[in-house]
């Protein structure tokens, strides 16, 4: 069977974008005409497709174009909250090519036999303009994805981003530009808790290119968390064997903390040791798989002590000490989200959605990074009583800025969140296991009332009814998916 479907999915940063299509394109929906590009630097994750998927490793050095900005400044290093060229980039011959190698690697794996486009990646519009960043960039135009690809639709993936890229918050026309551009936005997020946060919001004229089909989450994943859901002992067998083997009370409450990637997470550790030592009746225990962290940690005077299968950081303020948890696969880190007491974590995509379907009160704490991303979500989080958002220093302006927004059209978000502090996130814990069942039930109604998670069997159909050229209300209507978008 010739190559029909081709999927970019890369994430600089951390794994969200690359675990949603691994999500999916199992199934045998695809048989061997799917072929997936993603970050290199995640080749071991890749390994979990199965054979019949063909797999297209793409560097990735972390170099971006910006079309919106000047010349001098729209090639970028993608690092915190940037999206452009503030400091002077030299671009380099060797900055040259890695943008090429990450851009291009779409239009060199597209012919007249590719029937869609798939583009997963990081929500960068930019992406479908691959011959206006050859102009940019000086190089040879390898001509448009259209051009590639003739007979293809072209799709692009993008989740709560839609809310500042679309519309009348809309900041760069290459975001507009981008969904004049293709044929299906596919939406990976529920706009019914997508409006908790926002309001009312208009997509403007892109309603009839929507396709709402909520988070896929993969029917294994899904399977594990209800056998911890419904079995309330076997979920406190798991907790006290994990809370054995790092040496500590097996009736102690459970506080696991992750941050995906980690980048950005570095400024609330002091923080995090300090209530680790404070809360007592606690263990908080810090996923720190590539020991960021600890360097992080030793950086700041603090003392590491080695264990067996874990680290313990000491206080400096307080008799106590967070523990660093070794790297693990997936199904581990999946179970210890599905018995944890209180789950204290960044709010990348799959992170907060797997969180949700886990049903465990959540202490949601977004990262600095572009947009609103990390902050919606947060926010949705408290205001749908799953638990307690908090914002680091880096994010204040966002929430600033997205609470002055929101105002402008009768949604009003102040008071949502606190800033996070060592006393704000004891007290966050606190709330969390006195309000636990509260926050359990609430979370569990964002599964069952709000659809918030993608049937991935249903996403690998949609991409196949694309594939084929289906309208839009044709792929809502066959796949049962929920819309709010005036489409029947």
């Amino acid at each position: 069977m010739s190559l029909e479907i081709l999927i970019k999915a890369n994430d600089g940063r951390g794994m969200g974008h690359i675990l949603r299509a691994l999500n999916f394109v199992n199934y045998q929906a695809f048989g061997d005409s799917v072929k997936v590009l993603a970050h290199s630097g995640f080749a071991v994750s890749l390994g979990q497709l199965t054979r019949r998927v063909n797999i297209g490793l793409v560097e990735d050095m972390k170099y971006r174009v910006n079309l919106d900005f000047n010349p001098g400044q729209n090639v970028y290093l993608k690092e915190g909250n940037t999206n452009f060229n503030q400091n002077g980039l030299k671009v380099t011959d060797d900055v040259i090519d890695a943008l090429v190698n990450y851009y291009f690697c779409v239009t060199d794996n597209t012919d007249s036999h590719t029937r869609l486009v798939y583009i997963d990646d990081q929500n960068a519009p930019e992406s479908v303009f691959i011959e206006q960043i050859a102009r940019v960039l000086g190089v040879k135009n390898p001509g448009t994805l259209k051009s590639n690809a003739p007979n293809a639709k072209i799709a692009f993936e993008i989740e709560t981003q839609i809310w500042d890229r679309v519309g009348v918050y809309s900041i760069g026309e290459t975001r507009r530009e981008c969904f004049d551009e293709v044929d299906y936005i596919h939406l990976s997020s529920d706009i019914d808790f997508f409006k908790k946060v926002i309001g009312n919001y208009k997509f403007s004229n892109y309603q009839h290119k929507i396709i709402p089909m909520g988070f896929p989450i993969a029917r294994w994943i899904i399977d594990l968390f209800d056998r911890y859901r419904d079995d309330k002992n076997k979920r406190k067998s798991a907790k006290q064997e994990i809370l054995t083997k790092i040496g500590e009370a097996p009736d102690k409450n459970l506080v696991y903390c992750t941050f995906g990637g980690g980048a950005g997470a570095e400024e609330l550790l002091e923080m995090l040791v300090e209530a680790a030592a404070i809360r007592k009746d606690c263990v908080f225990g810090l996923t720190d798989g590539k020991g960021d962290f600890e360097k992080e940690f030793r950086k700041k005077g603090y003392e590491v002590e080695e264990h067996d299968g874990f680290k313990r950081v000491r206080s400096k303020e307080n008799e106590g000490y967070l523990v660093l948890m070794k790297g693990v696969g997936q199904k581990e880190h999946l179970e210890k989200v599905a018995c944890a007491d209180v789950l204290l974590q960044g709010t990348g995509s799959g992170g907060t959605y797997e969180s949700i379907r886990a049903a465990r009160p959540i202490i949601a704490l977004p990262l600095n990074r572009p947009g609103y991303e990390q902050v919606i979500k947060s926010m949705g989080i408290e205001i749908l009583g799953g638990g307690k958002a908090l914002y680091l220093k880096s994010v204040q302006d966002q929430v600033k800025s997205l609470v002055q927004m929101t105002t402008q059209y009768g949604h009003h978000l102040e008071g949502i969140g606190k800033l996070c502090t060592t006393e704000s996130m004891c007290n966050a814990v606190e709330y969390a296991l006195s309000n636990k069942e509260r926050c359990i039930q609430n979370l569990t109604d964002l599964d069952t009332k709000m659809s918030c998670f993608a049937d991935p069997l249903k996403t690998a159909e949609s991409l196949k009814m694309m594939a084929a050229g289906a309208e839009v209300a044709e792929i809502i209507r066959r796949c049962e998916l929920k819309s709010t978008y005036g489409i029947h």
